[in-house]
């Protein structure tokens, strides 16, 4: 017997990507898509804010992109026009699919707004 329950069709995210969030400069989520461990947007808090402390001692400027290592994930941290983006990925995925795919987000919330 099928399931007829109205359940919205997941978003499309690259292969080996956990999840994906996007907030505004208020640490409210805009967007969000997967799940990691409890709370995506959590982790989407504390990478910006550290890619805020890192790219501020740096010296980066908006379309800068972090790289956070871990044994088997990693993190992905983008600000594009006052949104702040953060992926989650497998460590094996494709880093550079996985940054196209949130500049594309970056885009698309560009032509939105």
């Amino acid at each position: 017997m099928e399931d007829n329950t109205n359940k919205p069709e997941p978003k499309y995210m690259p292969p080996g990507m956990y999840g994906y969030a996007v907030t505004d400069n208020s640490g409210s989520i805009v967007e969000k898509n997967g799940t990691v461990s409890n709370s995506l947007d959590q982790y989407v808090a504390y990478f910006n804010q550290l890619g805020s402390l890192l790219g501020d001692s740096l010296g980066f400027t908006s379309y800068e992109e972090m790289i956070l290592l871990g044994k088997s994930r990693h993190a992905l941290c983008m600000e594009i026009d006052d949104l702040h983006y953060a992926a989650i990925y497998k460590a094996k995925a494709d880093r550079r699919e996985m940054s196209q795919f949130i500049q594309q987000k970056g885009e698309e919330n560009d032509v939105l707004a």
